[in-house]
């Protein structure tokens, strides 16, 4: 499960929400502008085992990509859409072991500080299209990306 965390991170910028439902269930939440994934992990004698996975677009569910590109073009298409509402732009991750800026290390720790405790929501670092530094917070219902414009 924390390897598909990290796989949908790496290829889409944005990192999912992990939720605990109690002992049995553990629910993966991806949200990319219209699109959200949900994949729910179970318990078996083998240990934790994807048990279902779905693809929703605008609240609605739609047949699951069968790979990441087709899920790529599925999120490029819907942006372009100028009848779509605005989408926010894909992050490219930043590695553990690159320096922040001290105000952009500050605002995440405020961050996560004020969400401590708070499984349903993740908080990353990430740069968009233009280079800029790109806080992102991550819920199942909601995202917010707060961009950093640095010299």
């Amino acid at each position: 499960m924390k390897r598909e965390a990290d796989l949908m991170a790496r290829r889409t910028g944005v990192r999912p929400v992990i939720a605990y439902e109690g002992a049995v269930a553990i629910r993966l939440t991806h949200v990319n502008g219209r699109l959200r994934i949900e994949t729910v992990f179970r318990r078996s004698s083998r240990g934790w085992k994807r048990s279902d996975y779905q693809l929703f677009q605008d609240g609605k569910r739609r047949p699951v990509p069968q790979s990441w590109p087709e899920y790529r073009a599925l999120v490029e298409r819907l942006c372009s859409d100028p009848g779509a509402p605005a989408a926010l732009p894909a992050l490219v991750p930043i590695a553990d072991s690159e320096m922040l800026p001290v105000e952009i290390r500050k605002e995440l720790r405020q961050r996560e500080t004020r969400l401590n405790g708070r499984h349903d929501i993740s908080v990353c670092v990430g740069r968009d299209g233009k280079g800029r530094y790109v806080l992102a917070v991550t819920s199942s219902k909601a995202t917010l990306h707060v961009a950093f414009e640095t010299r």
